[in-house]
Formats: C-alpha cells, sequence, structure tokens
C-alpha cells in the first residue's frame, strides 16, 4: 500500500491553530542559492500570520497572499486550498 502522509499525534491547547493548505503555499517562500524554496521561511510567515488572525480569516488571507506574490513573481496560477481550525 502507497503512504502518502505521515500519521502524526500532539497534545493540542484551547487557542491552538491547525492550518493545512495545499502545495500553492510554496509561492510564498524565496529561492536559496541552489534554486530551491527556503521552506522554513514560507512556513514561518503562515505562522507568523497565523498568530496575528482570527482563524476565520485566515484561509481568506493566505489565499489573497498566495495570489498577489503569484502575480510578483509572474508565475501561473495554482490551484490553492487553505483549512484554518482553532482548538476551543
Amino acid at each position: 500500500a502507497m503512504h502518502f502522509f505521515e500519521m502524526l499525534e500532539l497534545a493540542l491547547c484551547p487557542g491552538d491553530k491547525i492550518i493545512m493548505a495545499s502545495d500553492a503555499l510554496y509561492v510564498l517562500s524565496e529561492k536559496n542559492l541552489a534554486g530551491e524554496p527556503e521552506k522554513i521561511e514560507h512556513y514561518a510567515k503562515a505562522i507568523n500570520l497565523a498568530s496575528q488572525t482570527k482563524t476565520e480569516n485566515l484561509p481568506r488571507l493566505l489565499i489573497e497572499h498566495i495570489r498577489k506574490k503569484e502575480f510578483e513573481k509572474n508565475a501561473g496560477s495554482d490551484d490553492a486550498t487553505v483549512v484554518a481550525i482553532e482548538i476551543l
């Protein structure tokens, strides 16, 4: 059987947020000297945005940011899916 994801258990607390996003989030990254995306950087940007934004606004704001970066980089528009959940 093929495995497309890794199982992980986390202890979550009230106020914690879970953000699930498609690979379109990579457009937020900058390239390193080897031309590869700096993965830590784009996830850090998403985490920073999440910490300052109401959960219900996160998907729209992240997708807007992705579209802006696609335009700035003259990249084609990719499908973008973002789901945000806050633990109550």
